[in-house]
């Protein structure tokens, strides 16, 4: 952790849980330096060059927030819900830790990032990011939002080339 940077929140945020057997651990602090430092380990050891586990997560929240308005272009399954798992573990941190006001700026901070990256996902399904309108519909709106969100992504489209095929990434 950087020391010399003053911490936006005065401690580090750990969660950690096991599924299937395997312990997962996770800490985070967010401090006034612009730079970004991930730490991976497996089995106790360092793996510094990263892995998929280490780029997706990156990638999940930062790409979003660079196209903070960008409702064109495509986004891939993994870029949408890496995004969606990071915004509701921190959401889910700040309730627990009773700041519902700072989770309720957080939200409305990150309200036009999650309509612009749900429509690059819906373009990468074939589909007008209008369809996120389809959301005021009680129960049935998140369901059909849900399948159009979890299908894969389809050949090149009105919205661009398929970004599986995009070997720069």
């Amino acid at each position: 952790m950087d020391d010399t940077r003053e911490p936006i929140i005065g401690h580090v945020i750990s969660m950690e849980g096991e599924k299937k057997d395997i312990p997962v651990e996770v800490a985070m602090i967010y401090n006034t330096s612009y730079s970004e430092n991930l730490h991976s380990y497996v089995n106790n050891i360092n793996t510094h060059e990263g892995g998929t586990h280490l780029s997706g997560f990156r990638r999940g929240l930062t790409n979003t927030l660079k196209k903070y308005a960008d409702f064109t272009g495509r986004a891939r399954r993994t870029e949408y819900w890496m995004y969606i798992l990071i915004y509701m573990i921190i959401n889910i941190v700040l309730a627990v830790l009773g700041l519902d006001f700072i989770s309720m700026i957080f939200g409305l901070g990150l309200l036009i990032p999650s309509l612009s990256i749900g429509a690059r996902r819906l373009h990468d399904t074939g589909r007008s990011g209008w369809w996120q309108l389809i959301y005021f519909v009680p129960l049935i709106g998140l369901i059909v939002m849900i399948v159009f969100l979890v299908q894969d992504s389809h050949d090149e489209n009105d919205y661009g080339a398929n970004p599986k095929l995009d070997v720069s990434e």
